[in-house]
């Protein structure tokens, strides 16, 4: 296993949710940034979904 990179520490991950996130890494072969940024973009439709489903949403 490669060993865990300070960005975690900077980006404030805990070790269980670092390592995780290295694991899935390394099954998907895409970096963890890819990996953040995807499920980020995820649950913000999740929310925005939610939110248009109690209040209108005015862009």
């Amino acid at each position: 296993m490669r060993a865990i990179p300070k960005l975690y520490k900077h980006m404030g991950l805990p070790l269980p949710l670092a390592l995780r996130l290295r694991k899935v890494s390394d099954k998907v072969g895409q970096p963890e940034t890819a990996i953040i940024l995807k499920a980020i973009d995820r649950e913000l439709k999740r929310v925005e979904e939610q939110l248009e489903k109690e209040v209108i949403i005015d862009d």
